[in-house]
């Protein structure tokens, strides 16, 4: 089980990525699916634990389902849909992580909906991000591209 990629990408988080990625899989609107969640519990205490003992992929089966018997393709699609949380998971940190780029895509939000009230001040909530930019790298110039042309 080591080998397999979502353990590969689970065990490189961090401990508060890990927590964060926790929360993350207990909110129903990013996560629907019960058994990712048992599956990345039984995942996540293993990591932390740092126990050297291997996992099997039919002990965990049988863990996760009341032992019923093994079945590979329901497993690795288990596994597979986990690690699309976790790439979800990974674009959504660097999303929160950019609050010019989260204006932006309001701004866009407001202009394909034509929220005329809203227009004004998701504007002025970019031109204030854009303003207390220190570094101003080429995404920067994008964005102030993208205000400019978006008038409701």
């Amino acid at each position: 089980m080591k080998d397999t990629k979502i353990y590969d990408f689970l065990s490189n988080l961090s401990a508060t990525e890990l927590n964060r990625f926790h929360r993350y899989l207990d909110s129903p609107y990013h996560n629907r699916n019960v058994w990712c969640k048992e599956l990345f519990n039984l995942l996540e205490t293993h990591i932390r634990s740092e126990d050297d003992a291997e996992l099997s992929k039919h002990s965990l089966f049988a863990q996760i389902f009341n032992n019923e018997n093994y079945d590979d393709k329901r497993f690795r699609k288990l596994c597979s849909d986990l690690l699309d949380l976790g790439e979800a998971y990974l674009a959504q940190e660097i999303y929160q992580s950019n609050p010019l780029h989260q204006a932006n895509y309001l701004l866009q939000a407001v202009h394909q909906r034509q929220l005329e009230k809203m227009y004004n001040s998701a504007t002025n909530s970019v031109k204030n991000l854009s303003a207390k930019q220190y570094q101003r790298p080429a995404s920067y110039y994008y964005y102030q591209y993208e205000i400019e042309k978006k008038p409701l």
